[in-house]
C-alpha cells in the first residue's frame, strides 16, 4: 500500500472516529456561546443581503430533500408546539411589544399577510368561527351590535362591560323585558338601544335595556317618547 493510500485511510477513521466528532461538537457549541453576538448580527446582516439566494438555497433543499423534511416535521411536530406554547407563555410581553412595533411598522405587509392566510385556510377558519358563536351566542350578538354602530358613527362604550351585562341575564329562565313588562326566556330576549343608533344614540350600557324580541322588531328605529305613546295606546300589552 502506498503512502497516499495510507493516509486515506487514516483520514477516513479520523473523521468517522466518534469521540472526535463529539469533541468538535463540543468545540463549535463553546465557540457558539462565546461569540452568539456577534454571530447572530452577522447571520441578520447577511439574511438582509442576500435574501434572494438564500429562499434558493431553501427551495432547492426542499426539493430534493421533501420525504425527509416531512417527516422530521411530523415526528417533532408535538415536541416543538409544546417548546413554542411554553416558551411564548414565559415572554409574552417581549413577543406582544415586538408584534406591535412590527404591525405598526408594516401595516400593509401584515394586512396582506391576513388575506393570504385567510384564503389558504378559509374553510378551517370559518369553521372555527361558526364552532365558537355557537358556544357563546351572546359574544356574537355583540360582534353584530358593534359593526352596525360603528357603521352609523355611534360611540361605542366597554365591549367588556357590555358583554358581561348581557350575560349576566342571558342564560336566566325568566327575564323582563324593559318596554311591556311581560317575562320571556333570557335566550330569546335583545338588548335593545333605548336612543336608536340611527337617531344618535350610542351603543353604551346606559342606553341599552332589555328587551323581547317583539318589542325590539316593532320598535325599530323609534325613539322611546314615540314609542312608550305606542305602548299606551295598546299596540303593546302592558301585563302577561
Amino acid at each position: 500500500m502506498s503512502k497516499r493510500s495510507k493516509q486515506r485511510e487514516y483520514d477516513a477513521k479520523r473523521r468517522y472516529d466518534p469521540h472526535r466528532i463529539a469533541s468538535r461538537r463540543e468545540q463549535g457549541r463553546r465557540y457558539l456561546i462565546a461569540n452568539r453576538d456577534r454571530i447572530t448580527k452577522y447571520q441578520r446582516e447577511w439574511d438582509a443581503n442576500n435574501r434572494g439566494k438564500k429562499r434558493g438555497y431553501q427551495r432547492k433543499y426542499y426539493a430534493t430533500h421533501r420525504k425527509q423534511i416531512k417527516a422530521r416535521r411530523a415526528n417533532g411536530r408535538p415536541a416543538m408546539l409544546a417548546y413554542l406554547k411554553k416558551y411564548r407563555a414565559a415572554h409574552r410581553e417581549e413577543f406582544a411589544a415586538r408584534d406591535a412595533a412590527y404591525h405598526r411598522a408594516h401595516p400593509e405587509a401584515n394586512r396582506a399577510a391576513v388575506r393570504r392566510y385567510f384564503k389558504r385556510h378559509r374553510r378551517r377558519i370559518m369553521a372555527r368561527i361558526k364552532r365558537w358563536n355557537a358556544a357563546h351566542p351572546e359574544n356574537g350578538r355583540q360582534r353584530v351590535m358593534r359593526y352596525h354602530a360603528r357603521k352609523k358613527g355611534a360611540k361605542v362604550g366597554d365591549a367588556k362591560a357590555i358583554a358581561a351585562w348581557i350575560a349576566s341575564w342571558h342564560r336566566k329562565p325568566k327575564v323582563r323585558c324593559h318596554w311591556c313588562h311581560k317575562y320571556f326566556p333570557g335566550k330569546s330576549c335583545h338588548a335593545d338601544h333605548v336612543v336608536p343608533l340611527s337617531k344618535g344614540g350610542a351603543h353604551v350600557l346606559k342606553n341599552l335595556v332589555k328587551s323581547c324580541g317583539d318589542c325590539n322588531r316593532r320598535k325599530s328605529a323609534k325613539l322611546p317618547q314615540k314609542w312608550r305613546k305606542e305602548i299606551k295606546h295598546g299596540l303593546v300589552s302592558r301585563t302577561r
